[in-house]
């Protein structure tokens, strides 16, 4: 499928817009798997984990949670969903920005329609993303991983021919360090096998190359997990060390951690204790300035802040 003529994508897009918004909390294959775990608690209950950081845009963290609910209870609709959403992550480890400016939302609405399986369109609407992002190679990488519905559904003799291609082009681009390659060729193997461990490794160590150290973190704990060579666990193991030291003294602060700092702000506020949620908020937006909620209530400090200067 080619690309949307200028003329014809945006008005498409912008015509998308009001479905995009609404793309992830509407999907109902979500819920169909969950109902489809009745009897499995414990997975029913990580799936809804799973279906909550996917709405959030942390792909990881999802991936985490759904490992967990396929090991609970293995069943070929949840492997067919991790595989796609390991793409996805492989490509944008984290989406951030706001789901209701138009470039995101149909990039959220693309996202959604690939990991319930809905290729056709799928493909449509990140075509028109394309149209709001030509500068992001990413999403050439992405539609291709949809024409081959992930990886899914070729025939085994084809996919392994593409698997071996595939893995040689990897190599090659690690070689020449031509990273934007290896992320893209690195999300094409992990969709033809979900678990090689060498596409993770070369994903993460593209992203340290170009100094995106967290981002380095998951797909090298992916490595790690899937490796089975003890050698190579073991220096996976002192790479993972030494890479979490490495964010902790550059001050990178990881999801997790943002997330305390938010919620301890919150609490600061809710004491009265004004100027210091305010030093939370704004050291959140010094690691992740796209913080929305952080920069929501940093505004809503300073307002009361205000208030109570001028009553002074």
């Amino acid at each position: 499928m080619g690309s949307i003529p200028g003329f014809l994508g945006r008005p498409v897009c912008l015509a998308l817009r009001g479905a995009c918004l609404i793309a992830w909390a509407a999907s109902s294959l979500w819920a169909a798997q969950g109902n489809g775990l009745a009897d499995r608690p414990g997975a029913q209950a990580l799936l809804q984990e799973a279906r909550r950081e996917t709405e959030a845009g942390r792909f990881w963290e999802a991936i985490e949670k759904l490992e967990r609910a396929l090991a609970l209870a293995p069943r070929e609709p949840l492997r067919q969903r991790l595989a796609r959403l390991r793409i996805v992550a492989g490509l944008y480890p984290e989406l951030k920005g706001s789901a209701h400016e138009v470039s995101q939302a149909v990039l959220h609405r693309g996202l959604a329609d690939f990991l319930d399986g809905r290729d056709r369109e799928a493909l449509r609407t990140i075509e028109c993303a394309r149209d709001f992002r030509p500068e992001d190679p990413r999403l050439e990488a992405l539609r291709e991983a949809i024409q081959r519905g992930g990886g899914l559904s070729l025939k085994p003799r084809a996919a392994a021919r593409l698997l071996r291609r595939s893995l040689a082009l990897l190599e090659a681009a690690f070689r020449e360090r031509q990273y934007d390659k290896v992320e893209g060729l690195a999300v094409r193997v992990i969709g033809l096998d979900p678990e090689n461990s060498l596409a993770f490794q070369r994903m993460g160590a593209a992203y340290y190359a170009q100094g995106k150290y967290p981002e380095a973190l998951q797909p090298l704990r992916s490595a790690f997990r899937y490796e089975r060579d003890p050698g190579t666990r073991k220096k996976l193991a002192s790479y993972l060390e030494a890479l979490g030291s490495l964010i902790e003294k550059a001050g990178v602060e990881s999801q997790e951690r943002l997330d305390g700092l938010y919620e301890s702000a919150v609490e600061l506020y809710a004491q009265g204790r004004l100027r210091e949620a305010a030093g939370l908020f704004s050291r959140i937006l010094e690691s992740d300035p796209s913080n929305a909620r952080a920069r929501r209530g940093l505004e809503r400090v300073g307002a009361e802040l205000l208030r109570a200067g001028r009553k002074k």
